[in-house]
């Protein structure tokens, strides 16, 4: 780890982080100023902070709890992107008579799993 200067996203006060030494400087002024944004006391970092520390959770909950596919996983991955950064209110997955659904409630991001049991057609 290494000390760098990043800035807050929204107000732009700057702050000495540390960060992965291993990168590009393209990667070390991202990662610098993702910090910065993260611990920066303004109205709207806090609020993003608490998106992000959301979307962290939930993707930590898939990644090491949830019993499913890799590839579903990958997918309930980004679903709790997309729906900790408001571009959807809710996912839903059918796969192998499951369905995972991911939502926000109370400034938490849920995943949901459930069996599914389709009737059969009759003639």
């Amino acid at each position: 780890m290494i000390e760098a200067i990043g800035s807050c996203t929204f107000c732009g006060q700057t702050k000495m982080v540390r960060i992965e030494e291993n990168l590009t400087q393209e990667e070390k002024n991202r990662q610098a100023n993702w910090e910065a944004t993260m611990q920066c006391g303004c109205e709207m970092s806090k609020a993003w902070s608490e998106r992000q520390t959301a979307i962290n959770y939930c993707q930590s909950y898939i990644k090491n709890k949830l019993r499913a596919t890799e590839e579903v996983k990958d997918v309930l991955l980004k679903a709790a992107e997309i729906i900790g950064n408001g571009y959807a209110d809710k996912v839903v997955i059918n796969h192998e008579e499951v369905e995972f659904k991911v939502y926000e409630k109370k400034q938490k991001i849920i995943v949901k799993k459930k069996k599914v049991i389709e009737e059969g057609m009759s003639d």
